[in-house]
């Protein structure tokens, strides 16, 4: 009896168990089944879209204004001046009469004077301690009459260099013009000519020296901080002159060498109020090879502006100008102020100096002044400090992710990869993003998106944020951010977190749109799965390691960027290719669309329809159909001319035609080739992909397979080459993961999970830093030893590059393999390796690239 009791008891508990395993698997499956309903998820989305799209329309201009203040600046437009085009010279060095002055021990120095200029030649050794070695010049000129200080110099890189200028008292004493920490002083060698120009009475009154008569002396000096290593430096100056220019009234049709555009006065608004930007819609015209900047000059400051080459094929263009800038004496001379009798300087003006060339037909066609809450206005709720903070940001970013990730990939290793185990990677990847989207941001970034939606929707004006983001992307953040404005006009109130200036739910509908994104290249990946020669699991565990992948997480989720959004698009492309392979001009059409609305959000997305429209040209039988069906689309480019002026400013930009948004070369920081200025006449990037469209017509293989791959490299080549930005890796990833599945090179897949948390762990550390990013300052930062480190950008820039190489090696080299833990590892030990080395070389020892 007990022993039958005992085996029915052992039966119940079994049967038990199978129950609540059916019981969890129905309700894990949920989800798959519920997205495998296709009709079903189509009419969700496109329900989501159409009633965002009308709450968007609908709620234009009518929330009340509470965040954002726009005023429009052309009511308080004064005069207009400039300068004229030929300077008048008041000292022109004829190179004649350097001398050195001074040389540290051991260091050998060499001048060498021409009438076209001096060079300076020299080797600082091996020292623990600071060398240096300068040169001088005694000269005289009125620096009243003629201010403004120019030079055109060359420095090796590696050194500093600065220009210190002198006075004389009426007993002959000599009076020190400059201070250490001013423009002139302590600038590290650009290994390429730099225009200095400086209004020299402004920056000796800055340094606390008004009222300067003359300038009767200047020393040039180069030097170099304590090294291990010795070090050759060559000094070329080919230009010091002090000059100026006449100020007249501006005319249209003339040529000037700067044009100032003075306000009366700025809106007054209450203290609860700050300048966030400056928007201007300019027209001008410039002469063959001229370049400008744009500034804002407060009194006698400037506030620093970007530069920009001129091109004819550039007649407008919309900038934004942001008073926190830097700020520095201004170069020119001060415009006078019409509201006062005695001229003193106009309080405020926006001014355009051509720094090579000259500039005519200026026109300011508008000027809007974005205002937004002043830091500290709005009321916060929790302590700014605190370690946790940064706890909390790793547990979300790396260690919860990754964990189910390699736990689910275990799982699937062993042949025991349950259908809920979607479902479970799913809640995790989406319980990261949202505790981290009201938390943590890239305050710059977020607030571009946010004075983009709080002006559409409290003001109908849609360009309160500028590009080079694009348009239609601005809308697409819009469409969820719509919900949010509907709650405000009907009085909700939002919280502040963190020393956020965005609110803490604002903050969550602005990142919903790249969440979206994640989660939009999460189910395309599993659709991979449905096609004949599918590979069932596999691009499952690709899935998960793309949505539970830290590099996914913080760009969509605390840095707010919509690179998902692009590559979704170019992954769903060729999702269509591999699904109408028995109707190409199908497939060809719905490709084509889905990499032109790509395009829309990044002008990239063009790229894989390059080489489809050339697969297209070369498929046999040739039909006329197939590349029109590709370039139909395209036409969606021509529908909105915004859209189009800023995809045409890019491409400009990335052939070499116009720097106004600087793509065509690195001179950004985070490319290891901006440590190597002497290559960007070569124009790499330019090089680099027509090596790879010549291979790709070379190898003439159009497979599926052929086509990801170049896009990849492309991709990566962008990274690689032009003007980057850390959240361009996040393209790099699913294209990687895609390129694994359809080449059977699995080891590439999962290098991507090692791939993304070692690019986000850089990004994090050594672009931003932990306190930017929770609190809005660096000075915050809570791992200080190895955030603050000395050359983070060059750890960033070696660590990136060699993670890119290593991808590419994966890509090219690696043969086809089953899915196991040696990519992980393997990876993991090069990629750590290098760390450590390069934080050794680079932040410990001290050298620079």
């Amino acid at each position: 009896m007990g022993g039958a009791r005992g085996l029915g008891e052992l039966e119940n508990k079994k049967n038990f168990k199978e129950k609540l395993g059916k019981v969890k698997d129905a309700l894990f499956s949920l989800p798959q089944q519920f997205f495998s309903l296709r009709p079903t998820w189509k009419i969700l989305f496109i329900g989501f879209v159409f009633i965002a799209s009308i709450l968007t329309i609908a709620l234009a201009g009518t929330v009340p204004a509470q965040n954002i203040n726009v005023v429009n600046g052309q009511k308080y437009l004064s005069q207009t001046y400039a300068e004229s085009p030929i300077a008048n010279i008041g000292f022109n060095d004829s190179f004649s009469n350097w001398t050195l002055a001074s040389v540290s021990p051991n260091v050998t120095a060499h001048v060498i004077e021409a009438p076209t200029g001096l060079t300076l030649t020299g080797t600082f050794p091996t020292s623990s301690k600071a060398m240096s070695v300068t040169i001088q010049q005694s000269f005289f000129v009125n620096v009243t009459q003629y201010p403004l200080m120019y030079a055109n110099i060359n420095v090796t890189s590696g050194v500093g260099y600065g220009l210190r200028f002198f006075s004389a008292a009426q007993n002959g004493t000599s009076i020190p013009l400059w201070s250490n920490s001013d423009s002139l002083n302590h600038r590290p060698g650009q290994n390429q000519f730099e225009n200095i120009q400086v209004n020299l009475p402004l920056l000796a009154a800055a340094n606390s020296v008004p009222n300067v008569g003359n300038a009767t002396k200047v020393q040039l000096y180069v030097e170099r901080s304590a090294e291990s290593y010795p070090t050759n430096f060559t000094v070329t100056l080919d230009a010091l002159k002090f000059l100026n220019y006449d100020l007249v009234s501006f005319q249209s049709g003339q040529t000037y060498h700067a044009v100032y555009f003075t306000f009366n006065s700025l809106p007054n608004l209450s203290s609860t109020w700050e300048l966030d930007k400056i928007n201007l819609g300019m027209s001008l015209v410039g002469s063959s090879g001229a370049s400008y900047t744009v500034l804002q000059l407060n009194g006698t400051t400037a506030v620093t502006g970007y530069s920009y080459k001129y091109s004819s094929s550039v007649s407008t263009y919309e900038y934004t100008l942001y008073p926190k800038n830097p700020t520095k004496v201004f170069t020119d001379a001060l415009p006078p102020d019409p509201s006062s009798n005695n001229q003193t300087t106009s309080n405020f003006s926006i001014v355009v100096v051509a720094l090579s060339g000259t500039l005519s037909n200026i026109k300011l066609n508008s000027v809007s002044f974005v205002y937004t809450p002043t830091p500290g206005a709005a009321p916060q709720t929790a302590p700014i400090g605190g370690d946790y903070w940064y706890l909390y940001l790793i547990i979300f970013v790396f260690l919860l992710p990754l964990t189910v990730a390699l736990l689910l990939y275990q799982e699937f290793r062993k042949d025991n990869f349950k259908p809920y185990y979607l479902a479970i990677a799913l809640a995790t990847g989406l319980v990261c993003r949202f505790a981290l989207a009201p938390v943590a941001s890239q305050p710059f970034d977020l607030s571009v998106y946010a004075t983009s939606a709080r002006g559409w929707f409290e003001y109908a004006v849609s360009n309160t944020s500028l590009g080079p983001t694009m348009p239609f992307t601005f809308l697409l953040y819009w469409l969820p951010y719509s919900f949010y404005a509907l709650f405000l006009k009907f009085g909700f109130h939002d919280f502040f977190l963190l020393n956020q200036q965005v609110g803490f739910f604002e903050m969550i509908f602005i990142k919903v749109f790249p969440i979206i994104a994640d989660v939009a290249i999460f189910f395309l990946f599993l659709r991979f799965d449905d096609d004949e020669g599918g590979s069932g699991n596999l691009n499952k565990i690709f899935a998960i390691f793309y949505f539970l992948n830290p590099l996914s997480i913080y760009i969509s989720s605390v840095w707010g960027q919509y690179e998902a959004s692009t590559v979704s698009l170019i992954v769903l492309g060729f999702l269509y290719l591999s699904r109408h392979s028995d109707d190409e001009h199908i497939g060809y059409l719905k490709a084509s669309l889905a990499f032109v609305v790509s395009a829309l959000i990044e002008v990239v997305g063009l790229i894989p329809l390059a080489f489809l429209f050339i697969k297209s040209l070369f498929a046999k039988p040739f039909s006329f159909k197939r590349p029109l069906l590709l370039l139909a689309p395209l036409l969606l480019i021509f529908v909105y001319p915004p859209e189009f002026h800023t995809m045409y400013l890019i491409y400009l930009s990335a052939v070499g035609v116009s720097s106004t948004l600087l793509l065509s070369q690195p001179h950004t920081t985070y490319t290891i080739l901006s440590n190597f200025p002497q290559v960007l006449p070569y124009h790499p990037l330019l090089i680099s992909l027509a090596a790879i469209l010549v291979v790709f017509l070379v190898r003439r293989d159009f497979t599926l397979k052929s086509l990801v791959l170049f896009t990849f490299l492309a991709f990566v080549a962008f990274l690689l080459f032009a003007a980057q930005e850390p959240q361009w890796w996040l393209m790099v990833l699913p294209l990687g993961l895609l390129y694994a599945s359809v080449s059977g090179k699995y080891s590439l897949g999962v290098y991507m999970l090692t791939f993304g948390t070692l690019v986000t762990f850089l990004i994090l550390s050594f672009t931003q830093g932990s306190g930017y990013i929770l609190f809005g300052t660096a000075k915050d930062d809570l791992v200080p030893l190895l955030e603050n480190a000395s050359h983070v950008i060059n750890l960033y820039t070696v660590g990136t590059t060699a993670a890119a190489i290593l991808a590419l090696g994966y890509a090219l080299l690696s043969p086809r393999e089953a899915l196991g833990t040696r990519p992980i590892l393997r990876s993991s030990l090069i990629l750590f390796g290098v760390f450590i080395l390069s934080f050794f070389w680079l932040s410990i020892m001290g050298v620079p690239l």
